[in-house]
């Protein structure tokens, strides 16, 4: 099966790789220090990667898939192979093999479960940039097979080789990608109880059903260069590129920075350049018709004592409110203290008022009382003289 990739723009327009961990000082400059890929998300202190666009090129190579063959796999619970390189050999014009040569990819010992890739089901190890043209020879370099059988017993998959081989020809049109499954089996020797691994030639090949298991495998088709600073980035010092495309290194990648050609990357996909003494950096880097552009813009050290001069100020204006809250609220509990206290004494002073005038009412009756004696006292000695 062949799938030609169309040349696609994307023009991202989000701060990515935009990381550091602080800012030392070097006289008038900031020296952020670059986040790894995993940290690519950090918050940026001093300064930020911007991907102005990215342009996939044709991605002429080889999508390789790996897939099982159902043999004796359903006596495993896993079957885990580990392969550590993938190449292609050129077909080769004439009978002298050294005609033709090899495009080779290392793929970090990627280990696979065969038990999940049973009949067209595979996953996609790598993409090999194989550049178009005639191919018959599929070899896959395994350093480990791990069995483990249904019924949990650990057992010995034999290998014949640490390289399994095929002999399949195919061909890598111009401006296509070609998606080649490498089939591998289990076989059970006989009654002895062993296993051994073996490739399936007549399940392997461009043409062979498939059905991929990655949920990321078309993300990740897109062919684009991914480009990442290792290590520090420092204006006016220099710092070191790394170009991937799909998770592998891109070999001779031009970089290019403020439109000087600084060089092209090695075999690890790294370059490292001179970044100049200033604000705003652009940095493309170009392989094939691939192409992605980055804007470096660093912050100064004055920006940066501008801005921790700002949140002091704002800080400190925060704590005055809150002092001054604290006062407004002081002054009122204060308020309220003194009218509880007057209002008592107004009570006091009206119990006073109260008893005072039940005083004079006592002594009124009092008088009253002394009164009817005189007159009771009066009408006695009247009578008496009469």
């Amino acid at each position: 099966m062949r799938v030609t990739t169309l040349r696609t723009v994307a023009v991202v327009a989000v701060v990515v790789l935009a990381g550091c961990s602080g800012v030392v000082s070097q006289g008038d400059q900031a020296t952020p220090t670059a986040p790894s890929s995993a940290d690519a998300s950090t918050a940026n202190q001093g300064y930020s990667v911007s991907v102005v666009s990215q342009t996939s090129g044709s991605d002429d190579g080889v999508d390789f898939y790996v897939s099982d063959e159902e043999n004796a796999i359903d006596d495993f619970a896993h079957l885990n192979v580990t392969i550590t390189r993938v190449g292609f050999q050129r077909a080769s014009d004439g009978d002298n093999e050294s005609d033709g040569g090899w495009v080779e990819r290392d793929v970090d010992n990627r280990s696979v479960d065969l038990t999940r890739l049973k009949g067209a089901n595979a996953t996609r190890l790598t993409t090999v940039d194989a550049p178009n043209g005639s191919y018959d020879t599929v070899f896959a370099y395994v350093s480990d097979v791990n069995g483990t059988l249904t019924d949990g017993e650990q057992v010995r998959v034999k290998l014949p080789s640490e390289k399994l081989q095929i002999h399949k020809p195919f061909t890598v049109g111009d401006g296509e990608s070609v998606d080649f499954v490498f089939d591998i089996a289990v076989h059970k020797a006989g009654n002895s109880g062993k296993y051994v691994l073996k490739p399936v030639v007549g399940e392997s090949g461009t043409d062979v059903p498939m059905t991929s298991v990655d949920e990321d495998d078309d993300d990740e088709r897109d062919g684009v260069l991914d480009v990442n600073f290792v290590g520090n980035v420092t204006r006016g010092g220099n710092a070191t590129l790394e170009v991937t495309r799909n998770g592998s290194a891109v070999e001779n990648a031009t970089v290019t920075v403020d439109d000087e050609q600084a060089g092209t990357t090695d075999g690890d996909g790294r370059l490292t350049v001179a970044i100049p003494d200033a604000d705003e950096v652009e940095i493309t880097v170009e392989a094939g018709d691939a192409e992605t552009e980055l804007e470096l813009d660093f912050e100064r050290e004055a920006d940066a004592e501008e801005d921790e001069e700002s949140d002091e100020t704002e800080e400190a204006e925060d704590t005055e409110e809150t002092e001054e809250t604290e006062d407004d609220e002081a002054e009122g509990e204060a308020g309220d203290d003194d009218e509880t206290e007057e209002t008592a004494e107004e009570d006091e002073s009206e119990e006073t008022a109260e008893d005072d005038d039940d005083g004079v009412d006592d002594d009124s009756d009092d008088e009253d009382s002394d009164d009817d004696g005189d007159d009771d006292a009066t009408e006695t000695t009247a009578s008496g003289d009469s």
